[in-house]
């Protein structure tokens, strides 16, 4: 399916490529809480840190997985900064590794901006979280 051979690599390698074709998957299903099918509802997740901002009406949120690194919000609210996004409310927490971050904005993100976030080196992935209705 993704031209690799997943099955002869060892797990670091497997976990490399598929972060390259921008695939996740959860280590151990069984081990997380999730009510309903939203993301955001998954607690206890095995390989992110518990990650809960309360939600603001009208902000739009984001949220991004990344290397737990120095500089990696520098460089995520540089990046909102030159596309004259205001960060409203912003959640960091690591575990290990990997950190998860969660900013809600004031004004609209648009998928151009989303893509400038997911080329910064050592973001995992970022998306737009929408609204419940």
């Amino acid at each position: 399916m993704l031209d690799e051979p997943l099955p002869e690599m060892d797990y670091e390698a497997r976990k490399k490529a598929l972060l390259k074709h921008r695939i996740g998957l959860w280590d151990v299903l069984h081990q997380c809480e999730r009510a309903g099918a939203l993301d955001s509802n998954i607690r206890n997740a095995v390989n992110f840190p518990e990650a809960l901002l309360p939600r603001v009406p009208g902000k739009t949120r984001l949220a991004i997985a990344n290397n737990n690194v120095p500089n990696m919000v520098g460089q995520i609210s540089t990046c909102l900064a030159s596309a004259n996004i205001n960060i409203a409310d912003l959640l960091n927490k690591s575990r290990g590794e990997l950190a998860y971050t969660l900013i809600d904005t004031d004004g609209g993100v648009d998928e151009t901006l989303v893509g400038k976030l997911r080329r910064i080196d050592g973001v995992l992935s970022a998306r737009i979280v929408h609204e419940q209705a």
